[in-house]
């Protein structure tokens, strides 16, 4: 019931992000559009969630813990967000294990009461319940990151989306959306990814969209520029159905396919 993105771009020649989001949540008694999915590790560091809420609060609070007083560099800051998810994953492995066998793994390990493979069935049971996206300018580059359910973190040069992910990737794909695209088209691209996502079923139709500056500045698009940019895509829905096919629009001479029908 999600649908978040995250893009890079450029405006004036300086790095920006674009995030958006849905607000629909639920459960298997209903569902509303109240649940905001904005949150943040650190200033400058905002996070979109995916799938279940409460999980994905505890994953903020874990890299905001640790993100206290850490040192990055652009040729770390990646090696650093997965070495937190993989603390993450170890601590979720060891309390499972503490629940049914009541040791950690490095206990078992160290008392040789389980083999190998027994040990490895465990962590494969642990999930983080949920995904996350996280995003940040640091020293003039974008970084957004993906932090999967499985505790695996991929950094996406372009654009990452989390939660019901398939129509509107397959839309951003299609546009060749890049870093380097400029800010404007940008927004518009991904509100229209998010629209086209709705596709999908169970996102959410209200829309929030902000803009992560290079200072850490995080500005919140204006509802009315949205609105805008709605009308911008309703114009282009409605000229397109103007055209009409006309026989003028095919080559005369059958394309030669190699056989006869």
């Amino acid at each position: 019931m999600t649908l978040c993105i995250a893009a890079a771009c450029q405006h004036q020649g300086e790095p920006r992000i674009v995030l958006c989001c849905d607000w629909l949540a639920g459960d298997e008694y209903g569902s509303a559009e109240t649940c905001d999915k904005l949150g943040a590790i650190a200033p400058g560091w905002p996070v979109l969630i995916a799938s279940t809420v409460h999980k994905a609060d505890e994953i903020i609070d874990w890299y905001a813990a640790k993100a206290i007083g850490l040192k990055i560099t652009p040729d770390t800051v990646l090696d650093e967000v997965r070495r937190i998810a993989r603390e993450l994953k170890q601590k979720l492995r060891d309390e499972r294990s503490l629940l049914q066998y009541g040791f950690t793994v490095p206990e078992l390990i160290a008392n040789k009461s389980f083999s190998r493979k027994e040990i490895e069935e465990i962590g494969e049971f642990v999930t983080f319940g949920a995904e996350i996206l996280i995003s940040t300018i640091y020293d003039n580059q974008a970084f957004i990151f993906e932090v999967r359910p499985d505790g695996e973190v991929i950094r996406q040069p372009d654009y990452g989306i989390i939660g019901t992910t398939a129509q509107a990737s397959a839309f951003m794909q299609w546009r060749c959306v890049t870093s380097g695209d400029e800010l404007g088209s940008v927004l518009y691209e991904v509100l229209e990814a998010k629209r086209f996502g709705e596709m999908d079923g169970n996102i959410g139709r209200d829309t929030s969209m902000y803009v992560l500056e290079p200072d850490g500045g995080l500005h919140r698009v204006k509802s009315s520029y949205i609105q805008t940019m709605e009308r911008r895509r309703a114009k282009v829905d409605k000229d397109r159905l103007k055209i009409q096919f006309s026989p003028d629009f095919l080559v005369t001479k059958p394309e030669d396919l190699g056989f006869t029908p």
